[in-house]
Protein backbone atom coordinates (compact mmCIF):
# COMPACT_ATOMS: atom_id res chain seq x y z
CA UNK A 1 0.00 0.00 0.00
CA UNK A 2 1.58 3.23 -1.15
CA UNK A 3 1.54 6.28 0.93
CA UNK A 4 -0.71 9.13 0.33
CA UNK A 5 0.51 12.53 0.89
CA UNK A 6 -1.72 15.50 1.87
CA UNK A 7 -5.64 15.33 2.84
CA UNK A 8 -7.61 12.74 0.96
CA UNK A 9 -10.53 13.41 -1.55
CA UNK A 10 -13.19 13.96 0.77
CA UNK A 11 -11.42 14.35 4.23
CA UNK A 12 -11.49 17.96 5.07
CA UNK A 13 -11.62 19.74 8.18
CA UNK A 14 -15.14 20.63 9.23
CA UNK A 15 -16.59 24.18 9.45
CA UNK A 16 -15.98 23.48 13.45
CA UNK A 17 -12.23 23.67 12.88
CA UNK A 18 -11.92 27.04 11.83
CA UNK A 19 -14.47 28.69 14.34
CA UNK A 20 -12.20 26.65 16.97
CA UNK A 21 -8.83 28.46 14.97
CA UNK A 22 -10.66 32.18 15.76
CA UNK A 23 -11.58 31.10 19.37
CA UNK A 24 -7.82 30.14 20.02
CA UNK A 25 -6.67 33.68 19.42
CA UNK A 26 -9.08 34.83 21.79
CA UNK A 27 -8.53 32.69 24.64
CA UNK A 28 -5.11 31.23 24.26
CA UNK A 29 -2.86 34.49 24.92
CA UNK A 30 -4.32 35.51 28.22
CA UNK A 31 -5.08 32.10 29.45
CA UNK A 32 -1.03 30.82 28.67
CA UNK A 33 0.22 34.15 29.98
CA UNK A 34 -1.78 33.48 33.50
CA UNK A 35 -0.45 30.02 33.49
CA UNK A 36 3.12 30.83 32.90
CA UNK A 37 2.66 33.56 35.86
CA UNK A 38 1.29 30.60 37.98
CA UNK A 39 4.47 28.48 37.26
CA UNK A 40 6.97 31.23 38.18
CA UNK A 41 7.32 29.84 41.96
CA UNK A 42 7.98 26.23 40.44
CA UNK A 43 11.38 26.46 38.05
CA UNK A 44 11.03 23.06 36.40
CA UNK A 45 7.84 23.22 35.71
CA UNK A 46 8.28 27.04 34.19
CA UNK A 47 10.69 25.72 32.20
CA UNK A 48 8.69 22.94 30.85
CA UNK A 49 5.96 25.49 30.04
CA UNK A 50 8.04 27.41 27.97
CA UNK A 51 8.92 24.68 25.64
CA UNK A 52 5.71 23.96 25.05
CA UNK A 53 4.60 27.66 24.20
CA UNK A 54 7.05 27.39 21.84
CA UNK A 55 9.44 30.00 23.51
CA UNK A 56 12.17 28.03 24.60
CA UNK A 57 13.91 25.37 22.05
CA UNK A 58 14.43 21.89 23.46
CA UNK A 59 17.87 20.88 23.40
CA UNK A 60 16.89 17.56 22.11
CA UNK A 61 15.38 18.91 18.76
CA UNK A 62 17.35 20.45 15.64
CA UNK A 63 17.37 23.93 15.41
CA UNK A 64 15.89 23.64 11.71
CA UNK A 65 14.22 21.76 9.83
CA UNK A 66 16.10 18.19 9.39
CA UNK A 67 16.66 16.61 6.38
CA UNK A 68 13.97 14.01 5.27
CA UNK A 69 14.53 10.87 6.96
CA UNK A 70 11.95 8.05 6.05
CA UNK A 71 10.43 6.88 7.76
CA UNK A 72 10.25 8.93 10.77
CA UNK A 73 7.94 8.03 13.23
CA UNK A 74 6.53 11.00 16.00
CA UNK A 75 4.86 9.19 18.90
CA UNK A 76 3.12 11.00 21.73
CA UNK A 77 1.89 10.17 25.24
CA UNK A 78 -0.24 12.45 27.24
CA UNK A 79 0.99 11.79 30.75
CA UNK A 80 3.04 9.07 33.00
CA UNK A 81 0.08 6.43 32.48
CA UNK A 82 0.14 6.34 28.59
CA UNK A 83 3.83 7.13 28.17
CA UNK A 84 4.07 3.31 30.52
CA UNK A 85 1.54 1.76 28.07
CA UNK A 86 3.07 3.20 24.82
CA UNK A 87 6.77 1.52 25.97
CA UNK A 88 5.93 -1.76 24.05
CA UNK A 89 4.40 -0.10 20.80
CA UNK A 90 7.71 2.06 20.34
CA UNK A 91 9.92 -1.01 21.47
CA UNK A 92 7.87 -3.03 18.56
CA UNK A 93 8.33 -0.56 16.07
CA UNK A 94 11.86 0.17 16.59
CA UNK A 95 12.01 -3.91 15.95
CA UNK A 96 10.26 -3.50 12.81
CA UNK A 97 12.12 -0.12 11.70
CA UNK A 98 15.80 -0.37 12.79
CA UNK A 99 17.00 2.52 11.16
CA UNK A 100 14.35 4.68 11.37
CA UNK A 101 13.64 8.42 13.36
CA UNK A 102 11.77 8.30 16.56
CA UNK A 103 10.64 10.89 18.31
CA UNK A 104 8.71 11.07 21.36
CA UNK A 105 6.49 13.75 23.30
CA UNK A 106 4.64 13.95 26.40
CA UNK A 107 2.55 16.89 27.23
CA UNK A 108 3.59 16.56 31.31
CA UNK A 109 7.04 16.66 33.53
CA UNK A 110 6.41 13.15 34.59
CA UNK A 111 5.38 11.77 31.60
CA UNK A 112 8.61 12.78 30.30
CA UNK A 113 11.05 12.21 32.40
CA UNK A 114 9.29 8.27 32.15
CA UNK A 115 9.63 8.71 29.02
CA UNK A 116 13.55 9.18 28.74
CA UNK A 117 13.89 6.74 31.66
CA UNK A 118 11.96 3.84 29.90
CA UNK A 119 12.03 4.26 26.35
CA UNK A 120 14.97 6.67 25.80
CA UNK A 121 17.30 3.43 24.45
CA UNK A 122 14.54 3.07 21.80
CA UNK A 123 13.69 6.96 20.69
CA UNK A 124 16.19 9.56 19.25
CA UNK A 125 14.40 12.42 20.70
CA UNK A 126 12.22 13.52 23.38
CA UNK A 127 10.62 16.71 23.90
CA UNK A 128 7.35 18.49 25.42
CA UNK A 129 4.35 18.39 23.34
CA UNK A 130 3.52 21.99 22.11
CA UNK A 131 -0.03 23.48 22.99
CA UNK A 132 -2.16 22.98 20.47
CA UNK A 133 -2.04 26.60 19.32
CA UNK A 134 -0.56 27.64 16.03
CA UNK A 135 2.29 30.23 17.69
CA UNK A 136 3.36 27.37 20.08
CA UNK A 137 3.42 23.82 17.69
CA UNK A 138 5.15 26.30 14.66
CA UNK A 139 8.79 25.54 15.66
CA UNK A 140 8.37 21.97 16.74
CA UNK A 141 6.18 21.10 13.04
CA UNK A 142 9.10 23.20 11.07
CA UNK A 143 11.41 20.44 12.67
CA UNK A 144 9.92 17.55 12.01
CA UNK A 145 7.93 15.86 9.04
CA UNK A 146 7.14 12.60 10.03
CA UNK A 147 5.33 9.96 7.97
CA UNK A 148 3.33 8.87 10.65
CA UNK A 149 2.19 10.84 13.92
CA UNK A 150 1.30 7.74 16.87
CA UNK A 151 -1.38 9.27 19.65
CA UNK A 152 -1.45 6.62 22.85
CA UNK A 153 -4.96 6.54 23.73
CA UNK A 154 -7.38 9.91 23.14
CA UNK A 155 -5.62 13.39 23.37
CA UNK A 156 -7.29 16.18 22.24
CA UNK A 157 -5.16 18.10 19.54
CA UNK A 158 -7.05 19.24 16.66
CA UNK A 159 -5.54 22.68 15.14
CA UNK A 160 -2.23 20.11 15.24
CA UNK A 161 -3.37 17.49 14.04
CA UNK A 162 -4.94 18.97 10.96
CA UNK A 163 -2.49 20.59 10.54
CA UNK A 164 0.31 17.19 9.83
CA UNK A 165 -2.37 15.95 8.19
CA UNK A 166 -2.52 18.91 6.00
CA UNK A 167 1.36 18.07 5.28
CA UNK A 168 1.00 14.62 4.11
CA UNK A 169 1.73 12.90 7.72
CA UNK A 170 -0.49 9.88 8.69
CA UNK A 171 -2.29 10.39 12.18
CA UNK A 172 -3.01 6.99 14.45
CA UNK A 173 -4.82 6.73 17.60
CA UNK A 174 -4.03 3.57 19.45
CA UNK A 175 -5.23 2.64 22.59
CA UNK A 176 -8.16 4.48 22.06
CA UNK A 177 -11.60 4.64 24.52
CA UNK A 178 -14.45 6.62 24.37
CA UNK A 179 -16.58 6.30 27.60
CA UNK A 180 -20.78 6.16 27.59
CA UNK A 181 -20.48 9.94 28.63
CA UNK A 182 -18.39 11.18 26.16
CA UNK A 183 -20.03 9.25 23.28
CA UNK A 184 -23.63 10.90 24.78
CA UNK A 185 -21.92 14.23 24.36
CA UNK A 186 -20.73 13.69 20.80
CA UNK A 187 -23.65 12.37 19.73
CA UNK A 188 -25.36 15.73 20.46
CA UNK A 189 -22.42 17.50 18.42
CA UNK A 190 -21.76 15.23 15.15
CA UNK A 191 -19.13 18.22 14.08
CA UNK A 192 -17.19 18.20 17.25
CA UNK A 193 -16.66 14.21 16.72
CA UNK A 194 -15.55 15.35 13.10
CA UNK A 195 -13.42 17.77 14.38
CA UNK A 196 -11.25 15.16 17.04
CA UNK A 197 -11.22 12.05 14.83
CA UNK A 198 -11.80 13.45 11.02
CA UNK A 199 -7.82 13.37 10.49
CA UNK A 200 -6.88 9.91 11.90
CA UNK A 201 -6.15 7.89 9.34
CA UNK A 202 -5.94 4.47 12.27
CA UNK A 203 -8.41 4.53 15.09
CA UNK A 204 -7.31 1.52 17.02
CA UNK A 205 -9.39 1.15 19.98
CA UNK A 206 -9.39 -0.88 23.50
CA UNK A 207 -11.89 -2.55 22.91
CA UNK A 208 -15.60 -3.62 20.73
CA UNK A 209 -17.74 -1.36 22.73
CA UNK A 210 -15.19 1.85 22.12
CA UNK A 211 -15.32 0.66 18.32
CA UNK A 212 -19.05 0.18 18.51
CA UNK A 213 -19.56 3.88 20.41
CA UNK A 214 -17.74 5.72 17.48
CA UNK A 215 -19.80 3.86 15.07
CA UNK A 216 -22.79 4.95 16.70
CA UNK A 217 -21.66 8.28 16.70
CA UNK A 218 -21.58 8.83 12.68
CA UNK A 219 -17.44 7.93 12.29
CA UNK A 220 -17.29 5.38 9.35
CA UNK A 221 -16.06 1.64 9.55
CA UNK A 222 -13.17 2.36 7.14
CA UNK A 223 -10.08 2.38 9.33
CA UNK A 224 -11.73 1.62 12.89
CA UNK A 225 -10.36 -1.45 14.76
CA UNK A 226 -10.80 -3.31 18.29
CA UNK A 227 -7.03 -3.98 19.01
CA UNK A 228 -6.72 -4.27 22.38
CA UNK A 229 -5.38 -2.60 25.63
CA UNK A 230 -1.41 -1.72 24.99
CA UNK A 231 -1.09 -2.10 29.11
CA UNK A 232 -1.76 -5.70 28.40
CA UNK A 233 1.83 -6.39 26.85
CA UNK A 234 3.15 -3.86 29.27
CA UNK A 235 2.70 -6.06 32.08
CA UNK A 236 6.17 -8.15 32.84
CA UNK A 237 5.75 -11.79 33.37
CA UNK A 238 5.83 -12.13 36.83
CA UNK A 239 7.00 -15.29 38.16
CA UNK A 240 5.41 -15.04 41.98
CA UNK A 241 7.20 -17.99 42.77
CA UNK A 242 10.49 -16.06 42.63
CA UNK A 243 8.99 -12.99 43.92
CA UNK A 244 7.70 -14.87 47.28
CA UNK A 245 11.06 -16.43 47.88
CA UNK A 246 12.75 -12.95 47.72
CA UNK A 247 10.35 -11.93 50.29
CA UNK A 248 12.18 -10.69 53.59
CA UNK A 249 11.80 -10.45 57.53
CA UNK A 250 8.31 -9.38 58.30
CA UNK A 251 7.08 -9.91 55.21
CA UNK A 252 7.69 -13.60 54.61
CA UNK A 253 6.55 -14.23 58.40
CA UNK A 254 3.18 -12.31 56.90
CA UNK A 255 3.50 -14.92 54.23
CA UNK A 256 4.07 -17.80 56.06
CA UNK A 257 1.78 -17.14 58.78
CA UNK A 258 -0.81 -19.28 57.47
CA UNK A 259 -3.47 -16.58 57.87
CA UNK A 260 -5.32 -16.14 54.19
CA UNK A 261 -3.71 -12.41 53.36
CA UNK A 262 -6.67 -10.13 51.53
CA UNK A 263 -5.34 -7.37 49.86
CA UNK A 264 -7.53 -4.45 49.16
CA UNK A 265 -5.32 -2.16 46.49
CA UNK A 266 -5.59 1.53 45.84
CA UNK A 267 -8.58 2.19 48.10
CA UNK A 268 -10.36 5.64 47.99
CA UNK A 269 -11.94 7.63 50.65
CA UNK A 270 -15.53 5.77 52.02
CA UNK A 271 -14.10 2.05 50.93
CA UNK A 272 -13.22 1.91 54.72
CA UNK A 273 -16.71 1.47 55.36
CA UNK A 274 -17.15 -1.18 53.53
CA UNK A 275 -13.58 -2.95 54.96
CA UNK A 276 -14.86 -2.67 58.45
CA UNK A 277 -18.62 -4.05 57.25
CA UNK A 278 -16.46 -7.33 55.66
CA UNK A 279 -14.45 -7.70 58.84
CA UNK A 280 -17.42 -7.44 60.73
CA UNK A 281 -19.08 -10.22 58.77
CA UNK A 282 -15.84 -12.45 58.89
CA UNK A 283 -15.74 -12.24 62.86
CA UNK A 284 -19.74 -13.38 63.15
CA UNK A 285 -18.54 -16.62 60.30
CA UNK A 286 -15.97 -17.35 63.16
CA UNK A 287 -13.04 -16.26 60.72
CA UNK A 288 -11.88 -13.01 61.77
CA UNK A 289 -9.03 -15.07 63.32
CA UNK A 290 -8.00 -16.79 59.99
CA UNK A 291 -7.64 -13.61 57.88
CA UNK A 292 -4.91 -10.84 57.26
CA UNK A 293 -6.63 -7.75 55.82
CA UNK A 294 -3.81 -5.68 53.74
CA UNK A 295 -4.73 -2.04 53.31
CA UNK A 296 -2.72 -0.05 50.57
CA UNK A 297 -4.92 3.15 50.25
CA UNK A 298 -4.70 5.24 46.97
CA UNK A 299 -3.05 8.27 48.68
CA UNK A 300 -0.47 7.03 51.15
CA UNK A 301 -0.69 10.26 53.77
CA UNK A 302 -4.16 9.07 55.05
CA UNK A 303 -2.96 5.53 56.25
CA UNK A 304 -2.54 6.73 59.87
CA UNK A 305 -6.38 8.33 59.90
CA UNK A 306 -7.58 4.96 58.34
CA UNK A 307 -5.70 3.00 60.99
CA UNK A 308 -7.48 4.83 63.40
CA UNK A 309 -10.76 3.88 61.81
CA UNK A 310 -9.86 -0.04 61.57
CA UNK A 311 -9.24 0.08 65.36
CA UNK A 312 -12.19 1.73 65.84
CA UNK A 313 -14.17 -1.14 64.40
CA UNK A 314 -12.29 -3.94 66.58
CA UNK A 315 -9.12 -4.64 64.43
CA UNK A 316 -5.78 -5.31 65.81
CA UNK A 317 -3.88 -2.67 63.28
CA UNK A 318 -0.31 -1.99 62.31
CA UNK A 319 1.32 0.35 59.69
CA UNK A 320 3.52 -0.92 57.54
CA UNK A 321 6.41 1.14 58.29
CA UNK A 322 5.96 -0.14 61.61
CA UNK A 323 5.45 -4.13 61.45
CA UNK A 324 9.55 -4.91 61.90
CA UNK A 325 9.16 -3.10 65.57
CA UNK A 326 5.65 -4.59 65.97
CA UNK A 327 7.13 -8.20 65.55
CA UNK A 328 10.00 -7.50 67.34
CA UNK A 329 7.97 -6.93 70.56
CA UNK A 330 4.83 -9.45 70.12
CA UNK A 331 5.06 -13.28 69.53
CA UNK A 332 1.85 -13.31 67.42
CA UNK A 333 1.21 -14.46 64.02
CA UNK A 334 0.22 -10.76 63.20
CA UNK A 335 -2.53 -7.81 63.18
CA UNK A 336 -5.66 -8.15 61.83
CA UNK A 337 -5.02 -5.54 59.23
CA UNK A 338 -1.95 -3.92 57.95
CA UNK A 339 -2.29 -0.48 56.36
CA UNK A 340 0.47 0.37 53.76
CA UNK A 341 2.20 3.88 54.45
CA UNK A 342 4.57 2.98 52.42
CA UNK A 343 5.86 3.51 48.31
CA UNK A 344 6.54 0.79 45.87
CA UNK A 345 5.45 -2.21 47.34
CA UNK A 346 1.74 -3.23 46.24
CA UNK A 347 3.20 -5.96 44.13
CA UNK A 348 4.70 -7.51 46.71
CA UNK A 349 1.48 -7.76 48.92
CA UNK A 350 -0.08 -8.54 45.58
CA UNK A 351 2.69 -11.64 45.85
CA UNK A 352 1.28 -12.27 49.10
CA UNK A 353 -1.93 -12.00 48.80
CA UNK A 354 -4.55 -15.08 48.33
CA UNK A 355 -7.23 -12.59 47.50
CA UNK A 356 -7.05 -8.97 46.09
CA UNK A 357 -10.28 -6.74 46.30
CA UNK A 358 -9.56 -3.66 43.68
CA UNK A 359 -9.98 -0.29 45.34
CA UNK A 360 -11.98 2.32 43.42
CA UNK A 361 -14.58 -0.13 42.86
CA UNK A 362 -17.02 0.19 45.66
CA UNK A 363 -16.90 4.02 45.32
CA UNK A 364 -17.57 6.38 41.83
CA UNK A 365 -13.78 5.65 41.14
CA UNK A 366 -14.26 3.61 38.39
CA UNK A 367 -11.50 1.05 39.52
CA UNK A 368 -7.56 0.20 38.86
CA UNK A 369 -4.94 -1.92 37.45
CA UNK A 370 -6.72 -5.41 38.24
CA UNK A 371 -3.73 -6.68 35.87
CA UNK A 372 -1.13 -6.61 38.45
CA UNK A 373 -2.81 -8.76 41.08
CA UNK A 374 -4.18 -11.07 38.19
CA UNK A 375 -1.06 -11.61 36.85
CA UNK A 376 0.92 -13.03 39.88
CA UNK A 377 -2.31 -15.25 39.75
CA UNK A 378 -4.08 -14.33 42.34
CA UNK A 379 -8.58 -13.70 42.29
CA UNK A 380 -9.77 -10.16 41.90
CA UNK A 381 -12.99 -9.11 43.58
CA UNK A 382 -14.23 -6.00 42.13
CA UNK A 383 -16.99 -4.05 42.81
CA UNK A 384 -19.83 -2.36 40.95
CA UNK A 385 -18.13 0.97 39.74
CA UNK A 386 -15.54 -0.45 37.12
CA UNK A 387 -16.07 2.16 33.99
CA UNK A 388 -12.53 2.83 33.36
CA UNK A 389 -11.34 -0.95 33.49
CA UNK A 390 -14.49 -2.40 32.39
CA UNK A 391 -13.24 -4.31 29.44
CA UNK A 392 -10.17 -5.86 31.68
CA UNK A 393 -12.57 -6.53 34.09
CA UNK A 394 -14.91 -8.36 31.22
CA UNK A 395 -12.10 -10.49 30.08
CA UNK A 396 -10.89 -11.90 33.19
CA UNK A 397 -14.56 -12.53 34.34
CA UNK A 398 -15.21 -14.61 31.35
CA UNK A 399 -11.83 -16.07 32.36
CA UNK A 400 -12.74 -17.23 35.60
CA UNK A 401 -10.11 -14.73 37.15
CA UNK A 402 -12.20 -12.52 38.58
CA UNK A 403 -15.68 -11.85 40.21
CA UNK A 404 -17.92 -8.70 40.48
CA UNK A 405 -19.77 -7.90 43.30
CA UNK A 406 -22.77 -5.16 43.55
CA UNK A 407 -22.71 -4.49 47.50
CA UNK A 408 -20.27 -4.92 50.52
CA UNK A 409 -22.75 -7.54 51.35
CA UNK A 410 -22.33 -9.39 48.32
CA UNK A 411 -18.49 -8.85 48.84
CA UNK A 412 -18.73 -10.28 52.13
CA UNK A 413 -20.42 -13.29 51.17
CA UNK A 414 -17.75 -13.66 48.48
CA UNK A 415 -14.52 -13.64 50.87
CA UNK A 416 -16.38 -15.79 52.88
CA UNK A 417 -16.39 -18.69 50.66
CA UNK A 418 -13.61 -18.22 49.17
CA UNK A 419 -11.54 -18.34 52.39
CA UNK A 420 -13.49 -21.74 53.52
CA UNK A 421 -12.30 -23.18 49.75
CA UNK A 422 -8.61 -22.84 49.35
CA UNK A 423 -9.28 -24.74 46.14
CA UNK A 424 -11.27 -22.46 44.71
CA UNK A 425 -8.88 -20.13 45.29
CA UNK A 426 -6.31 -21.80 43.35
CA UNK A 427 -8.16 -22.23 40.37
CA UNK A 428 -9.39 -18.37 40.17
CA UNK A 429 -6.15 -17.23 40.37
CA UNK A 430 -4.66 -19.52 37.83
CA UNK A 431 -7.62 -18.83 35.66
CA UNK A 432 -6.54 -14.54 36.16
CA UNK A 433 -2.65 -15.76 34.84
CA UNK A 434 -3.89 -17.51 32.38
CA UNK A 435 -6.37 -14.99 31.14
CA UNK A 436 -3.35 -12.26 30.91
CA UNK A 437 -1.35 -14.24 29.08
CA UNK A 438 -3.57 -14.95 26.40
CA UNK A 439 -4.43 -11.23 25.94
CA UNK A 440 -0.59 -9.96 25.35
CA UNK A 441 0.64 -9.22 21.77
CA UNK A 442 -1.61 -6.11 21.51
CA UNK A 443 1.45 -4.08 20.66
CA UNK A 444 2.42 -6.35 17.37
CA UNK A 445 -1.53 -6.30 16.03
CA UNK A 446 -1.10 -2.32 16.49
CA UNK A 447 2.59 -2.32 14.20
CA UNK A 448 1.24 -4.71 11.54
CA UNK A 449 -1.70 -2.31 11.04
CA UNK A 450 0.53 0.27 10.86
CA UNK A 451 2.96 -0.93 8.63
CA UNK A 452 0.44 -1.41 6.02
CA UNK A 453 -0.81 2.87 6.32
CA UNK A 454 3.19 3.23 5.67
CA UNK A 455 4.49 0.95 3.69
CA UNK A 456 5.23 1.79 0.00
Amino acid sequence: MSLKRGLEPGVSPPFLYFFYKILQWLIYPPLLLGLFIVRLRRPKKALHLLKRLGLYRDSSLPAERSPKIWPLFWIHALSFGEVRASKPLIEEIRRRWPKAIIVGSSSTVTGLDELRKRCGHFIDHTFAMPFDFSPCFHRVKNCLSPCCLIVVETDVWPNLFWTMKRGGSRLILVNGSISKRAKKRLSLFRGLAQLLYGPFDLLLMQSEKDKMRLLEIGLGPRNLYSIGNLKLDNVPCTDRTALLSALKGVLEIIANSGRVNVVFGSIHQGEEQVINYCHEKLREAGLSDEVTFIVAPRYPEVSRRLAETFKGAGMSVCLRSELEKEQETKDTSGPDCIVVDTLGELQSFYAIGDIAVMGGTFVPVGGHNVLEPANLGVPVLVGPYIEAIEDLCHELQRGGGLLRVESREELSEALIELIRSPEERARMGQDALSCVKSLRGVAKRCVDLIEEVVSE
